[in-house]
């Protein structure tokens, strides 16, 4: 069965917006359980439970089991207490250490000896990028899920692992590199499924179903090496000036403005297409390029060289690699497409779907390039 495309769909009509809860359907949860996890589970903690599915779908796979589950929202609390009254559960705040510390489930002599932790926190921030947390003593910022699952890891400490749905970019993104360390050093951590184009009621999230298992595993990011031996010398650059903040300018002395809709129009027709600027900032640049998106997705008709003859000036959802030569630039829009496939895949995001630099230098450092 397709777990990522069925869990999708009924996801879609299973969500409670005001609450950025995201339920999980029972028999989708049964199937993703029953496929990752042997049957000697004896106890399940699940510190966002919501409607309790995850335990449900945990019982039914392994049969009478000890249910331990948490949520801040106290009438979801008190309709699973009618619904399940021999499981242990609690209002609580998983980010908030006053409120998880004084409840009863987690005092419970159970929780030091939980087998399986069960998890889909909350993906929204609203405006904000970060919360603070604290995990193992050490303090950082994270993103809200992954702030729910350092702390749900940390008071529970589940023996066998976790199988987590999370926002994709909980697995990619900068803000929870510190974090994701954090939890390599002690865990393995696999994709058991990807939810691409994941719809949800009034949000598009793009999110997955990770398990994370006690003991370290370094994986590698597989990309074709055929091209190794290239050893090409680029320089990254990053546009300054943002769409909705240019002021164009139709003076004989103003640059071409680069944006991520105009690098087709580029190829085909050259600068003169372009939006005019004299605007001065951060990614003015000229000779061999070959241009990317950093927001929005690359098509690979668009990875090509130009040799700019004189300045323009970049937005700030583009990316230029700058080369030494055309002859360089041309190699380098070949290696590219080449291996569009897993260029693309480091295109990530819980929303639009994007790039960073860092990213982009590993995979061209791996790649066979030499990046200033």
């Amino acid at each position: 069965m397709d777990w990522g495309q069925s869990i999708f769909t009924i996801l879609e009509c299973s969500m409670d917006i005001d609450l950025d809860r995201y339920y999980t359907p029972l028999n989708l949860a049964e199937g993703l359980i029953a496929d990752q996890f042997e049957p000697e589970i004896k106890i399940c903690v699940d510190t966002t439970c919501g409607s309790g599915n995850l335990l449900r779908a945990a019982n039914n796979v392994f049969g009478k089991i000890s249910c331990i589950g948490l949520d801040r929202d106290k009438s979801a609390i008190t309709k699973l207490r009618r619904q399940q009254p021999e499981w242990q559960l609690s209002v609580a705040d998983m980010l908030n250490r006053k409120s998880y510390q004084k409840t009863y489930v987690a005092s419970l002599a159970l929780a030091a000896q939980s087998d399986l932790l069960l998890l889909n926190p909350p993906f929204s921030l609203g405006n904000k990028k970060s919360v603070p947390v604290t995990y193992g003593g050490v303090e950082i910022k994270a993103s809200i899920a992954m702030a729910h699952v350092l702390k749900s890891f940390e008071l529970f400490k589940p023996k066998t692992g976790a199988l987590i749905i999370v926002p994709e970019s909980v697995l990619y993104s900068e803000t929870d590199e510190i974090a994701r360390n954090l939890l390599l050093s002690q865990y393995s951590l696999e994709i058991v499924t990807e939810l691409h184009n994941t719809t949800f009621s009034g949000a598009r999230v793009h999110s997955s179903v990770i398990t994370l298992r006690p003991g370290t595993r370094i994986i590698k990011n597989r990309i074709s090496r055929k091209n190794a031996n290239e050893n090409l010398t680029t320089s990254l650059i990053r546009g300054g000036l943002p769409q909705y903040k240019l002021v164009k300018s139709f003076e004989d002395e103003a640059i071409p403005f680069v944006h991520t809709t105009t690098i087709s129009k580029i190829k085909s027709g050259g600068l003169q297409d372009c939006d005019r600027t004299e605007q001065k900032l951060s990614g003015r640049i000229t000779g061999p390029v070959v241009f990317l998106p950093r927001v929005g997705l690359p098509c690979s008709s668009n990875i090509y060289a130009l040799n700019l003859k004189y300045d323009v000036q970049l937005s700030d959802c583009v990316i230029a690699l700058h080369f030494e030569n055309f002859i360089s630039a041309r190699r380098a829009s070949k290696i590219l497409t080449e291996n569009y496939e897993s260029l693309l895949a480091l295109y990530r995001g819980t929303g639009a779907r994007y790039i960073t630099l860092r990213r982009l230098k590993v995979w061209l450092t791996e790649n066979g390039f030499k990046v200033n």
